[in-house]
């Protein structure tokens, strides 16, 4: 359990918790430490970082709006892109997105639902987020696999 000690010194009041490793000497740094925590879970539990890093990667994205599947509990946002259409599905947690994952084949298949691609789908998962690219385009294969893995599913 912590130690929480609150002194007044020369300069008013200090406050001192320690836990392990953690150490807050101030109120403001206790503060600081929060905010850090709250922003870095926000960045995990969006899809922002992955169009930006696809665009670092040399691709070109244009943002379709909302986009839904009938086998996903997500919904998500398309993105026009090199050879074919990307798909994000932003999940409240990464539990969330292998749940749903685990709905899809390594050939692509989906359990229980026959799906009519408009071109070869691509599945991907990162973290809380599933990409399907719906396309062929070897630069736009390439660069998925570097920002988003190897894929965990394609359907021939």
């Amino acid at each position: 359990m912590p130690q929480r000690q609150l002194r007044r010194g020369g300069g008013g009041w200090r406050l001192r918790i320690e836990s392990g490793s953690w150490r807050c000497r101030t109120p403001y740094n206790a503060l600081m430490r929060i905010v850090a925590a709250i922003l870095l879970l926000a960045a995990c539990t969006t899809t922002s970082g992955i169009p930006d890093d696809l665009r670092a990667a040399g691709l070109t994205l244009t943002d379709g709006g909302e986009v839904e599947q009938p086998f996903l509990s997500a919904k998500g946002r398309v993105y026009a892109i090199e050879g074919g259409d990307l798909q994000l599905y932003t999940y409240p947690d990464e539990a969330a997105a292998r749940q749903d994952a685990a709905k899809i084949s390594p050939s692509g298949q989906i359990e229980g639902v026959q799906v009519s691609w408009m071109a070869q789908p691509h599945f991907y998962r990162r973290g809380n987020v599933l990409a399907i690219y719906l396309g062929f385009e070897p630069k736009t294969l390439e660069a998925l696999q570097r920002v988003l893995g190897a894929p965990i599913a394609e359907k021939p």
